[in-house]
């Protein structure tokens, strides 16, 4: 009796510890304007973040961070993605929730992390039946950002491009199945 109670709590303590390995992401960028790497890390499930960044030999937690509860009201996981944008030579964070798709952007700008006040909807893709996923990227011929959001579970897409001060959806995306 004593092996099994004992063999039960060996499992739901690796269960437990394996489970909370599984809630750290990173991202990455390098800043040409500084020229140096950094990384940002967080936990999904909280949005709690800590950016690192080279220097001395070492790496170093900077001090000043994206808010602890950076979308307020998440029900799903939360991811961050970033692009540098080699124009302005400046690092943008995007954070939101993967069931819903909500999401907030952030920039650095006067010694601080900031939120933009313009964001994607807070529903960009109307019928998603799985995890909501977004990618940006900066196309340096056309000097334009771009994200393209999409569901995990069949791959419908909408790809968002900044103009007139706003992010607009294409007209033109991939097929609702880009995988048959």
């Amino acid at each position: 009796m004593k092996k099994s109670l004992l063999l039960i709590l060996f499992f739901v303590c690796f269960s437990t510890a394996f489970k909370a390995q599984n809630n750290i992401r990173m991202v990455s960028y390098f800043d040409n304007k500084y020229k140096g790497a950094y990384y940002l890390a967080w936990d999904v499930k909280t949005g709690k973040s800590m950016q690192y960044y080279w220097g001395d030999g070492k790496w170093n937690q900077m001090e000043i961070n994206i808010p602890a509860s950076p979308l307020p009201g998440a029900t799903g996981n939360i991811m961050f993605e970033v692009y540098y944008d080699q124009k302005y030579e400046s690092a943008y964070y995007i954070c939101w929730d993967t069931k819903t798709g909500k999401s907030m952007q952030y920039y650095w700008g006067d010694g601080k992390w900031s939120q933009m006040e313009i964001n994607l909807p807070a529903s960009p893709l109307p019928g998603a039946k799985g995890d909501i996923m977004i990618r940006p990227y900066y196309d340096v011929k056309y000097e334009s950002a771009y994200y393209v959001v999409y569901d995990t579970s069949q791959g419908k897409s909408i790809q968002y491009y900044w103009s007139d001060g706003k992010w607009n959806s294409m007209e033109i995306n991939l097929p609702e199945v880009p995988v048959k």
